[in-house]
This record gives C-alpha cells, sequence and structure tokens, in this order.
C-alpha cells in the first residue's frame, strides 16, 4: 500500500494510457491488497513525490484494529476497481475505433 505524503502520480493502464492522476492525501495499492492478486496497471511520478510504502503483512494486521475502516477500505477498493477496468475499456475501444478510420 502507497500513501502519497506531497506530489502527484498517475495511473495509468497496461498500455501506458493516463487513468487518474492521484495527490497528496491518496493511497494506491488496496486493490491488489484486498484482492491478494499482482499489479493490475502502473503508476508513474507526475513531479516530485514522496511515498510511505507499507507492505501487505503489517498494513492488514494493523487494519484488523479497525473494522469500520477495513469495510471502507475495502468497499472503496471494489468502486476503484470498477471505475478502472470500465475507464480502461472505454479508453481501448476508443483507441482501435481511431485506428479503424
Amino acid at each position: 500500500m502507497y500513501f502519497i505524503f506531497d506530489g502527484k502520480v498517475g495511473f495509468f493502464t497496461e498500455k501506458y494510457k493516463l487513468l487518474r492522476i492521484y495527490v497528496k492525501g491518496s493511497y494506491i495499492g488496496e486493490i491488489e491488497m484486498f484482492k491478494s492478486c499482482s499489479r493490475q496497471y502502473y503508476v508513474n511520478a507526475l513531479e516530485e513525490t514522496d511515498v510511505l510504502l507499507l507492505p501487505k503483512d503489517i498494513f492488514m494486521t494493523e487494519l484488523k484494529n479497525f473494522s469500520k475502516e477495513e469495510e471502507l477500505m475495502y468497499l472503496r477498493a471494489i468502486e476503484r476497481d470498477i471505475f478502472i477496468k470500465k475507464t480502461s475499456n472505454q479508453i481501448g475501444r476508443r483507441a482501435q475505433s481511431t485506428s479503424a478510420k
């Protein structure tokens, strides 16, 4: 799990299409944490950025002490995953229709 303390990062598809920008105060990596899957997308700093990396075992252990927050983060991860997949698919369809012209 990554917490952005300063700066901003771009969140990209596997074909390096920008999906979203995350800024100071945001966190990323929760989808992979809760789904126990490998990285699905790419993140690059768009400017000088400071992040805190919290390893999965520590994050999940500490989160158990905050059951309401755990549930909210889980639901947020599911919502983000759906949004990202939907947006990624839309970008892919636009790219296909543009190349077909």
